[in-house]
């Protein structure tokens, strides 16, 4: 129909690098809950006393809070694969009963790994053939793909076109190592240069206008981050965080590297593969970090002339109200050195005085830059 056009229903991210052998992507991973969502299929439920199964009952799945620690959520996953293997396209007896995989598949593992999976009560007969059963605390986790369902504006938003900062986490996060750099030429509200600073990136951003560079070197200032625990404090960030495993009174794995149990390493008897989520680095809560030290610098116009008088204009009438201006500003700072950033916590400033150079040109395209310093 005239006048109706069709809705986006989705955005797309150009990554790409300039040398191919340097290039490198951390994993990411979003928890997986019981009933819903990526955990939807762990929709089993066995009893951890006395081995009863039962599925999920409805409200559970609406309210997966409402199963208790009594009761493990588990799936069943195939024990075969396609292609014909001679070592594992065998009959394998379990329970009084011969099963094969077909003429065209295999197990997913030899027969000494077959029976090492009964001996760990991982087999289960479901019609005919055999199901391997997969506790969603083997790994309650999964890898973030190509599908980003959390990507919901911030509570609070500075600038009118803010691009939700889980967004610009996730890109940092999977791309980058912490002491890297990151550069957005088009500020904003600074989300990119918040996001750099929170996660121990150094970080360079840029605009043409006033608005953005003063949103975001306010949002700058007043901003507090977690202290994360660095491998060598010494050398700062690039010595990369400190990650470590650590479970709640639940059982649940909180910590930065987890357990990865897989049918492989039962079946092979060998210990389970370990994740590090590098979103979860250890925090030294006897901290509070705030931004660390960075610079405003600023390229002045060549002068125009916007009269057509063949005279351009300098802006040299103005400098005296613009030094005039940071006067003010710096007695202000002087008599009121304590900034309230939040959570109750102040920031006292000391040594107020003007930066060693002043350019006092009021008319000024400007670039803010800045070099993660907090450790």
């Amino acid at each position: 129909m005239v006048g109706e056009t069709v809705q986006s229903s989705a955005h797309y991210l150009l990554w790409y690098a300039t040398d191919k052998d340097r290039l490198f992507a951390n994993k990411l991973f979003q928890q997986q809950i019981a009933g819903t969502g990526s955990g939807d299929h762990y929709s089993q439920l066995e009893h951890v006393k006395t081995g009863e199964v039962r599925p999920m009952a409805p409200a559970e799945r609406i309210n997966p809070e409402l199963v208790s620690e009594e009761w493990r959520p588990f799936q069943l996953i195939s024990l075969t694969t396609g292609g014909f293997r001679p070592n594992t396209t065998i009959d394998f007896e379990f329970d009084g009963r011969t099963y094969h995989p077909g003429p065209n598949k295999c197990w997913r593992t030899t027969r000494e790994g077959l029976e090492r999976l009964v001996k760990a009560k991982r087999v289960v007969r479901a019609g005919n053939t055999l199901r391997y059963k997969q506790y969603l605390d083997d790994f309650p986790l999964t890898e973030v793909t190509t599908i980003w369902e959390d990507t919901a504006r911030d509570s609070e938003n500075y600038y009118v076109v803010q691009t939700p900062s889980g967004i610009v986490r996730r890109c940092v996060l999977m791309t980058t190592r912490p002491g890297d750099l990151v550069l957005d030429p088009t500020c904003g509200s600074g989300t990119s240069a918040f996001v750099g600073e929170q996660w121990g990136r150094r970080w360079i951003t840029i605009d043409t206008s006033r608005v953005p560079l003063a949103l975001t070197r306010q949002r700058m200032l007043t901003a507090t981050f977690p202290y994360y625990q660095l491998n060598d404090p010494s050398h700062g960030p690039a010595s990369g965080f400190v990650y470590a495993r650590n479970k709640n009174r639940r059982g649940e794995e909180v910590g930065g590297i987890v357990s990865h149990v897989t049918l492989k390493a039962i079946a092979n008897n060998e210990p389970p593969d370990e994740e590090v989520l590098v979103d979860r680095p250890e925090i030294d809560n006897s901290f509070v970090r705030v931004t660390g030290a960075f610079t405003v610098e600023a390229t002045i116009p060549a002068p125009v002339d916007w009269e057509g008088d063949g005279v351009p204009e300098t802006g040299e009438e103005s400098a005296e109200a613009y030094g005039s201006f940071i006067d003010r500003m710096l007695e202000i700072l002087r008599k009121s050195p304590v900034l309230h950033v939040g959570g109750g916590k102040t920031v006292t400033l000391r040594n107020v005085r003007p930066p060693a150079t002043t350019d006092k040109s009021p008319s000024r395209s400007s670039t803010i830059a800045a070099t993660s310093s907090w450790w």
